[in-house]
C-alpha cells in the first residue's frame, strides 16, 4: 500500500516543502514513513558511491607516485569528457515516464466488486436462508475468480493463499467447488479464473427462474457487471502475460500505447539500469578533484566533497530505485498495491436492506455489522503480510510448482511448434517425443523405474553408508575394533573423578559409539543379500551385544553416574553444577537404563535372581516369537475330525500363513481362523515362563510389577495407573460407536444374518465396505513415484525440506534397488519465538539449502527379504558441542533406512510398470516416513533422545499423524498421477472414487480400536503381576482352551459382549482356540502395546488442532515441527503436546486423549456412511 503523506501537507506553508524532503528523518517516529522514502531505496548505493569515490580520492592524493598521479588524471579529464555522451538523460526520463504511466494505469484497470455487491442488494429481492445465501455465494464465486487470477502474479496473493486448498480453509470456495475447478481445467491454464464467473453467472439466471431477481432487465445488468469484472481481471493480466518487444513499435505513437498496457521489455530495463550504473561508475573518476597546481583545466577549486555530483547521483539513482519499485505493483514494495484488501469485499448481505432511519440530522449514525470469520483469519495474515520484506517479492513464474502440478504447457508449444529451430530442440528435449510412461519427477522416477535412471558421475568405490571400511565384509571387524577402542576410553574419562566433561555428554557419547555399530550391523544382517555380509553383522552384533550387558552391569560405571546426579544440585565446582534441565532429564534416563539391568541391586542374591530373569526372559522371548510367526501345516487327521464327508486329501500338508480373512464364504473364514489360532504345543508353558522371568525382573528391581518397569515416567502415558485410565475411559466412551457400527453397518453383510459378529467376520466385512468405492480405476494414479512426490511435498510445505534422490556410490548401498534419498532446508530452520534455544543453535543457525539427513529407501521385493514394515536409525543426529569424535559440522545429521515391501523391482517389470500401491500400502509408506521426518528433524543436544529414540507411545505419534495425511482428498489431488499421462483424476467416477477412498478408511473404524483395545488390556493384565495370581481364575476352568485364550477371550466378553461373540460353527466346536499364543507383540511390546492406540489419540487431537482445515497448514507444520519433532525425547511428552495445541498441560490428560480419540472416529465413521450412502447413487453430483 502506498505511504499516504497527504494529511501533512494539506495546508500551504512556507514550509511545506521541508515536511517532504526531510521525511526521512522522522523514521525515528514512524518506521512506515521511513519505508516510504527515497532514502530508504538508495542509501546503501549512495554510502558505497561515497565510500569508493574517497578511497580513490584518498589514493590519489596521499598514496600515488607523480607518474602515477599524471595518467590517473588523464584518465578523469577522458571520463569527465566522454562520460557526459551517456544519454542518461533521455534514457531515464523516457524510462521513468513509462513505469508511472504503466503503475498508474494497472490500478485504474483492477476490478473491484463493489458494484455487483450493490446491485445484487438492489435486484435480488428475499430474506429467505436460500436467497441470502445465493447472494453471498455470488459474490464469493466473485472474490474467487479475483483470487484466481491474481494469484500467480501478485506475492501477496500467494502469501494469503499458499495453495488452492488454502482457499476452503479461508472460505472462499468449497473443497467440492476445486475438484470441479481442477477437472474443468486440466492443465491449470491461467483463463481458468472465468470459471467462477460462469458460476455466478448461472446463479443469477437461477434466481430469475425462481423469482428472486423479478425483471430480465435486473439480470442483464448483474450479468453484464460481472462480465465487466472478468474484463478488469483480464486487463490486469495482460501486463503479466504479454510482453512486447520495444523495439517492434519505436519512435512512434503506438508504442507509447503498447508500453503501457504491456509488460516492459528485459533489455529495455537492462539498457537503463546499465546507463544509469555505467554513467555512476565513470562519475567515481569524472567528478575527482585534482591537483590545481597542475593547471588542470576545470580543476582551479581542489574540493574534496563533490557537492553538485552528489546531488547528481541522488536525482539518478533516486529515479531508477523507485521506477524500479513500480514495474510490479502487486509485489510487497511501500508503492505497490493492497490487494489483500481488496480480496475481503464479498460480504453482500450484511448492507443488504441496512437503511438508516430518516433524519434532519446531517449526521447519520452508521451500524457496522461484525465481521465474520473468514474476514478476520484474512486480516490477520494480511497484518503479517504487508510487514515482510522485499525478499518475498516473487516472480510471475517463481512459484510454478511444475512437478507438483504435472502440466506440460501446451500453450508454449502452440505457440512454438511451428518454428523449425524449436521444433528441433523440443524434439530433443522429448516434448515430441513421449513414451508410454511419461516422467514425473526425478525423485519419483528414482522409485518408479529405478535408481538406475540417475546418472553416476563420481565412480569412487566406497563403502556401505559412505564408509570405506565395509568395502567387505571384514570391515565389520575394523569398525567393531575402533568401537571397542573408543569405549574404553570414554569409560576411563566417565569414571575419572576430575573429568572436565559433563558425565551426560561422556555417556552420549558412549551411546553413540555403540550404536553407530550395531544399528548398522542389526540393519544390514537383516537386508543385505550376501550371506557373507549377513554373517559379519551378525558377528557384531553378538559382540556389541555383550559389550553393552558388561557395560549395564559395571558398578564402577553406574555409581559414577549416580554421583553425577547428585553433584547437579550441588554447589560445588563440579562441571555437573553448570547442567540444565534437558542434561538432568538425559543422565536420569541412563541412569534408568543402567537399573534396567539391576545394576543398582546391592544384594548379591537379588542381582543374581536378576541376571538369571533377564537371561530367561530374552531366551524364551525369542522363542515363543519364533513359534508365533510358524504356519500351521494341516495333517489329515486334524481335518477329518471336522467332516468325514469331504475329502481333505489335496489339503493335506499344506501350510497356512494367516486365516483366511478374504474369503466369501463364512465357513470357510472360521475355519481357517480355528486352525490357524489353534492351540500350540508348549506355547504355553513358553508364556507363562516368559511372563514369570519377567515378574521376578521387576521385583527383585524393586519394582510393583513389569507393567513398572515397561510404562517409565518418561513416557506419554507416564505410570501404568495412566495406562489403565485411558484404555478404561476409551472403552467406555467407544462401546455405543462400536455397537452401532457393528450391528447396523457391518452386520448387514453377512449371509446368514447373525444376532453379533464372529472375530473371523470382521476383517472380511471392514475390506468389503472400503473397496466398493471403485478404487481399482485409481491405483493406476497412485504409483510409488506419485506417492513418494506428496510425501515429498508435504515435507517441504510443513517443514521446509526438499527431497531429492541422489545417486548412490558403487558400493554405498546393498542392493541396487535401493534409494538414496537427501533431505535439504528450504529455509533457515530456527526455532519459533518463545520456544527455549540452546545458545549452539543460536551461534551455528541452520540455514537453506543445508543437507540435514539421508534416507535410504528399501522399497521392492526379493527372495529372502524380511516381510516386515519398519525403519533404521543407523546414525541419530544432535550436537557435536564438546563430542569425543572430530566433526567439521555443528550437527551430527541422521542417517535412516527405512523397509517396506510395496511390490516388484523396477528392473524385473518387462513392460516398465512400476509399482502401484494399494491404499493400506499408501498408508505405510507415509507412516514409515513420518519415522524419517522425525529423525531427521530432530535437533537434540544428544542423539541418546534424538527422533525415534524416545518412548514408544510417543515415537509412534508422527508416523500415525502422517497416515491422515495419505489419504486425505485434498492431498492426493496434489500428488496423485497416472503413471502414463501424468493426469490428476479428473473424471467424475474418479473424483467419486478418491473422495471415497479418504472416506472410506473410517469403515468399521470403532470394531477395529475396540479389538485392538482388548489386546492392549491383555497386555496390561498379563504383566501387572505374576502369572500365577493373573491366571488362576480361570486354571480350573473345563474348557480345551488355555488359560491365557480363556482370559482374553474374558476381555473380549467384557468389552465387546453387545456385538461380538467367540461361539464357533458347530461343526468346528470341539476345536480349542488360543489366539495368545500367535500374539507376538507380548515379547516385542511387553507392556507397552497401548502404544499404538496412544499414539492415535494424540495425531488426532493435533490433526484437528492443525491440519483438519488445511492439511498443507506451513504456519501449523512449523509450529509443529519446532514444539514436538525437534526435542524428541529430551523433554517431557505431555509438556511438548499441551504447547502445541496451546492449552495447558489437561490437554494431554489420558482422559481428554481417550474423548478426543472416540469423537476422531465417530466423526471418520460418519464421513464414511454418507460417502457409502451416495457412492451408489448415479445422480449423486460433485458439486450440491
Amino acid at each position: 500500500m502506498t505511504v499516504r503523506y497527504l494529511n501533512s501537507v494539506a495546508t500551504n506553508s512556507w514550509f511545506i516543502f521541508m515536511k517532504l524532503l526531510f521525511r526521512f528523518a522522522q523514521f525515528l517516529y514512524s518506521d512506515l514513513r521511513w519505508r516510504g522514502s527515497v532514502y530508504r531505496y538508495i542509501w546503501f548505493d549512495f554510502l558505497l558511491f561515497c565510500g569508493l569515490y574517497f578511497l580513490i580520492s584518498l589514493t590519489y592524493r596521499f598514496v600515488m607516485p607523480d607518474s602515477i598521479k599524471r595518467a590517473f588524471e588523464a584518465y578523469c579529464s577522458f571520463c569527465k569528457y566522454y562520460g557526459e555522451y551517456i544519454p542518461v538523460y533521455f534514457v531515464l526520463g523516457f524510462f521513468v515516464d513509462i513505469i508511472v504511466e504503466r503503475w498508474w494505469d494497472q490500478f485504474l484497470n483492477i476490478p473491484w466488486p463493489d458494484e455487483i455487491a450493490m446491485s445484487l442488494g438492489a435486484y435480488a429481492l428475499g430474506h429467505s436462508e436460500r436467497v441470502r445465501m445465493q447472494r453471498r455465494t455470488i459474490m464469493r464465486y466473485v472474490n474467487l475468480s479475483f483470487v484466481l487470477a491474481v494469484l500467480d502474479m501478485c506475492s501477496r496473493a500467494k502469501l494469503l493463499f499458499p495453495n488452492e486448498f488454502s482457499l476452503v480453509s479461508a472460505g472462499l470456495a468449497t473443497q467440492e467447488e476445486l475438484l470441479l475447478y481442477f477437472q474443468s481445467a486440466p492443465f491449470q491454464l491461467s483463463a481458468c479464473y472465468v470459471e467462477p464467473c460462469l458460476w455466478a453467472q448461472d446463479i443469477v439466471s437461477q434466481m430469475r427462474m425462481e423469482g428472486s431477481i423479478n425483471s430480465d432487465r435486473s439480470v442483464e445488468l448483474l450479468c453484464k457487471q460481472i462480465a465487466e469484472f472478468r474484463s478488469g481481471l483480464g486487463s490486469i493480466l495482460c501486463y503479466n502475460l504479454i510482453s512486447v518487444p520495444l523495439w517492434r513499435a519505436s519512435g512512434s505513437l503506438i508504442s507509447a500505447y503498447l508500453l503501457t498496457y504491456f509488460n516492459i521489455e528485459l533489455p529495455f530495463l537492462q539498457v537503463a539500469i546499465l546507463t544509469v550504473y555505467s554513467y555512476t561508475i565513470s562519475s567515481l573518476f569524472a567528478w575527482q578533484f585534482l591537483d590545481p597546481n597542475k593547471s588542470v583545466m576545470g580543476d582551479e577549486v581542489d574540493l574534496y566533497v563533490p557537492i553538485f555530483g552528489l546531488l547528481r547521483f541522488f536525482f539518478y539513482m533516486g529515479w531508477i530505485k523507485v521506477a524500479e519499485s513500480l514495474i510490479n505493483p502487486f509485489g510487497e514494495d511501500q508503492d505497490d498495491f493492497d490487494i489483500d484488501k481488496i480480496m475481503s469485499y464479498y460480504i453482500v448481505d450484511s448492507m443488504y436492506e441496512q437503511v438508516p432511519p430518516l433524519s434532519r440530522g446531517v449526521v447519520l449514525e452508521v451500524m457496522e455489522q461484525p465481521e465474520s470469520q473468514r474476514q478476520n483469519y484474512m486480516a490477520k495474515i494480511s497484518r503479517r503480510a504487508s510487514v515482510l520484506s522485499n525478499e518475498l517479492f516473487l516472480g510471475s513464474l517463481t512459484n510454478v510448482n511444475i512437478n507438483a502440478r504435472r502440466r506440460r504447457g501446451h500453450c508454449i508449444l502452440v505457440c512454438t511448434m511451428f518454428h523449425p529451430v524449436c521444433l528441433r530442440h523440443l524434439v530433443r528435449l522429448g516434448f515430441f517425443c513421449r513414451s508410454k510412461h511419461i516422467r514425473l519427477s526425478p525423485l519419483a522416477d528414482a522409485f518408479n523405474y529405478g535408481p538406475n535412471n540417475i546418472s553416476i558421475k563420481d565412480k569412487k568405490v566406497a563403502g556401505l553408508f559412505g564408509d570405506d571400511k565395509l568395502c567387505e565384509p571384514d570391515g565389520f571387524q575394523a569398525s567393531l575394533d575402533e568401537c571397542f577402542g573408543n569405549c574404553h576410553m570414554l569409560i576411563h574419562e566417565a569414571k575419572n573423578p576430575n573429568r572436565k566433561r559433563i558425565m551426560v555428554q561422556v555417556l552420549d557419547d558412549l551411546s553413540d559409539s555403540l550404536c553407530r555399530v550395531a544399528d548398522l550391523a542389526d540393519c544390514i544382517r537383516a537386508l543385505h543379500p550376501d550371506e557373507a555380509y549377513q554373517r559379519a553383522a551378525n558377528e557384531v552384533c553378538l559382540h556389541v551385544g555383550n559389550l553393552v550387558e558388561s557395560l549395564n552391569t559395571d558398578v564402577g560405571l553406574y555409581d559414577a553416574a549416580v554421583r553425577a546426579v547428585h553433584a547437579q544440585t550441588s554447589s560445588s565446582s563440579s562441571p555437573e553444577a553448570q547442567t540444565d534441565l534437558v542434561d538432568k532429564r538425559v543422565l536420569s534416563l541412563f541412569v534408568e537404563d543402567f537399573e534396567q539391568s539391576g545394576v543398582h541391586l546391592k544384594d548379591a542374591s537379588d542381582r543374581q535372581t536378576f541376571l538369571k530373569a533377564a537371561s530367561r526372559n530374552l531366551e524364551l522371548g525369542v522363542e515363543f516369537n519364533r513359534i508365533a510367526n510358524t504356519p500351521v501345516t494341516l495333517s489329515s487327521t486334524l481335518l477329518s475330525s471336522i467332516s468325514n464327508d469331504v475329502d481333505w486329501r489335496p489339503f493335506s500338508g499344506k501350510k497356512l500363513y494367516s486365516p483366511y480373512y478374504e474369503a466369501p464364504q463364512q465357513f470357510l473364514r472360521a475355519l481357517s481362523y480355528t486352525l490357524f489360532f489353534g492351540p500350540i504345543e508348549g506355547q504355553e508353558y513358553r508364556l507363562v515362563e516368559l511372563l514369570e522371568a519377567r515378574d521376578k525382573m521387576a521385583k527383585a528391581a524393586g519394582k510393583k510389577s513389569f507393567l513398572y518397569r515397561a510404562v517409565q515416567q518418561t513416557s506419554l502415558a507416564e505410570s501404568p495407573e495412566g495406562v489403565e485410565h485411558f484404555l478404561t475411559t476409551l472403552s467406555t466412551l467407544l462401546t455405543q460407536t462400536a455397537t452401532r457400527t457393528a450391528l447396523s453397518h457391518l452386520r448387514k453383510d453377512l449371509e446368514p444374518q447373525q444376532d453379533r459378529l464372529r472375530p473371523w467376520d470382521i476383517p472380511f466385512l471392514i475390506h468389503q465396505g472400503q473397496q466398493c468405492g471403485g478404487y481399482e480405476r485409481l491405483q493406476a494414479f497412485f504409483s510409488l513415484g506419485a506417492c513418494m512426490e506428496g510425501v515429498s511435498q508435504l515435507a517441504h510445505s510443513l517443514f521446509g525440506l526438499r527431497l531429492e534422490a541422489e545417486p548412490a556410490l558403487p558400493g554405498e548401498v546393498w542392493h541396487p534397488d535401493v534409494v538414496k534419498v537427501t533431505a535439504y532446508t528450504t529455509e533457515s530452520h530456527v526455532a519459533m519465538e518463545g520456544e527455549e534455544v540452546h545458545p549452539w543453535e543460536v551461534r551455528y543457525p541452520i540455514g537453506p539449502g543445508v543437507q540435514v539427513g539421508t534416507i535410504y529407501c528399501d522399497f521392492f521385493n526379493r527372495p529372502g527379504k524380511l516381510p516386515t514394515d519398519c525403519h533404521y536409525t543407523v546414525r541419530g543426529g544432535r550436537h557435536t558441542e564438546n563430542t569425543m569424535f572430530e566433526s567439521h559440522s555443528p550437527y551430527q545429521y541422521p542417517v535412516v533406512v527405512l523397509q517396506l515391501n510395496l511390490g516388484p523391482s523396477p528392473a524385473s517389470s518387462e513392460d516398465g510398470t512400476p509399482a502401484l500401491l494399494t491404499p493400506g500400502q499408501v498408508e505405510n509408506l507415509f507412516h514409515e516416513w513420518g519415522h524419517a521426518l522425525h529423525s531427521v528433524l530432530g535437533r537434540t543436544r544428544y542423539q541418546h533422545v534424538t527422533g525415534t529414540r524416545c518412548s514408544t507411545d510417543l515415537a509412534e505419534l508422527p508416523s500415525t499423524l502422517m497416515e491422515h495425511f495419505a489419504l486425505d482428498t485434498r492431498v492426493t489431488a496434489q500428488y496423485a498421477r497416472h503413471f502414463q499421462t501424468g493426469e490428476a483424476p479428473n473424471s467424475d467416477e474418479e473424483m467419486k472414487a478418491l473422495l471415497y477412498l479418504n472416506a472410506s478408511r473410517g469403515y468399521g473404524e470403532s470394531v477395529e480400536v475396540m479389538l485392538q483395545l482388548v489386546h492392549s488390556i491383555l497386555d496390561q493384565r498379563l504383566h501387572s503381576d505374576s502369572p500365577s495370581k493373573v491366571l488362576t481364575p480361570f486354571q480350573g476352568i473345563p474348557s480345551a482352551s488355555p488359560p491365557s485364550a480363556l482370559l482374553f477371550e474374558n476381555l473380549l466378553m467384557e468389552h465387546c459382549s453387545p456385538w461380538l461373540s467367540t461361539d464357533l460353527p458347530s461343526q468346528l466346536q470341539h476345536l480349542p482356540v488360543a489366539t495368545t499364543h500367535r500374539f507376538g507383540h507380548l515379547c516385542s511390546y511387553g507392556g507397552r502395546y497401548y502404544s499404538y492406540l496412544m499414539a492415535r489419540a494424540a495425531a488426532g487431537l493435533i490433526w484437528h488442532k492443525g491440519f483438519a482445515g488445511d492439511p498443507w497448514s506451513s504456519g501449523f507444520g512449523r509450529r509443529y515441527r519446532d514444539t514436538l519433532l525437534r526435542h524428541g525425547g529430551e523433554r517431557r511428552p505431555q509438556e511438548m503436546l499441551s504447547r502445541l495445541l496451546n492449552e495447558d498441560e489437561g490437554t494431554a490428560d489420558m482422559g481428554h486423549l481417550a474423548a478426543g480419540l472416540c469423537e476422531d472416529i465417530a466423526v471418520r465413521e460418519e464421513a464414511a456412511r454418507i460417502i457409502l450412502a451416495r457412492i451408489g447413487n448415479a445422480s449423486w453430483n460433485l458439486v450440491r
